[in-house]
């Protein structure tokens, strides 16, 4: 029954900021700096609502993806991607200690300095993390090829809107004020798009680990990227930006937490968006959810991502 309600709440506070976005209150003020291009702007993200969710609220919220048309399917399952090939580069954080990166010789994972969480997925078992479920419309394991360093990614798959399956870990630490930072290698391999300009696929959430489950969420669209907040004020930084496929890029995400705070969204160290935003959850930022987490019903295509060498800290964690 609690799971029931949970999925009920999450699929409503979806709804709501879908037309909270459709009614063009989520688009971007003049003042904020984006990247080279210009802003996307709300007005032009969720239409109709998505259905489903996982309890990663930020997907719930106003969950979006962004991307170009061209994007990368294939199948899930523990085997390798099928495109690219490894990184070998060492990632240190804003400390400038320990590799991050788990490539061979590196020190195993560590967050450095205002380090909160890390993992570079080379235990083969992913325990750092729980499992929303498990179904038939999404799967996150892990897999040997591409690894962005190391012997070890994630690979992310999700057909259909449901509760399926990304996996999370509750590190963030309750937080209700500071500043946080997540560094992470995102790969997209091509072969998929985002089938319509307002579906979209959410693709990473820090957020609450309860109550109505609210975050902010890193959303991959058809035309452009966005860091969507789901929280009691929902809002958006969001710009066109077209992803590059088949290669591993360095995403970094960082926001304050208060009531007019700056929300910054970076792509191998390129400013994609940027803006002060409401931030805070009803309750805290506790929980950490990587995967594929939701994808609009308008979504024909099956959405494909992969992480690796990931770091969430108070302190900025450069790109290699």
């Amino acid at each position: 029954m609690g799971f029931a309600l949970r999925g009920w709440r999450l699929a409503f506070a979806f709804v709501t900021s879908a037309l909270w976005l459709s009614a063009g209150c989520g688009s971007s003020s003049s003042s904020d700096k984006e990247g080279t291009r210009p802003s996307a702007g709300g007005s032009s993200g969720a239409g109709a609502a998505g259905r489903g969710g996982t309890d990663a609220g930020g997907l719930g919220g106003t969950a979006g993806g962004a991307g170009t048309s061209a994007g990368g399917a294939g199948s899930g399952g523990d085997s390798g991607a099928r495109d690219g090939a490894a990184g070998d580069g060492s990632v240190r954080d804003g400390g400038g200690d320990a590799p991050l990166d788990g490539s061979a010789g590196a020190p195993p994972c560590s967050s450095g300095p205002g380090g909160i969480f890390c993992d570079d997925f080379e235990g083969a078992t992913l325990s750092k993390w729980s499992r929303h479920s498990q179904a038939s419309d999404g799967r996150t394991t892990r897999i040997t090829s591409p690894v962005h360093g190391g012997k070890g990614a994630i690979r992310s798959v999700k057909s259909a809107p449901g509760p399926s399956d990304p996996l999370y870990a509750d590190v963030l630490g309750a937080r209700t004020s500071g500043h946080l930072y997540l560094r992470t290698y995102l790969y997209v391999p091509s072969g998929f798009a985002i089938s319509a300009v307002d579906s979209a696929a959410s693709l990473l959430v820090l957020g609450e680990s309860g109550g109505d489950l609210g975050g902010l969420s890193f959303v991959l669209w058809q035309d452009a990227l966005s860091l969507t907040i789901g929280g009691p004020t929902r809002s958006e930084v969001k710009a066109t930006f077209a992803l590059p496929r088949n290669r591993w890029n360095c995403v970094q995400i960082d926001f304050g937490i208060g009531q007019s705070e700056n929300a910054r969204l970076r792509v191998n160290g390129q400013l994609v968006a940027e803006g002060a935003r409401d931030t805070r959850m009803a309750t805290s930022y506790g929980r950490l959810w990587v995967g594929v987490n939701w994808i609009h019903e308008k979504q024909t295509e099956t959405v494909q991502a992969l992480y690796d060498d990931l770091v969430v800290s108070t302190r900025d964690v450069p790109c290699d």
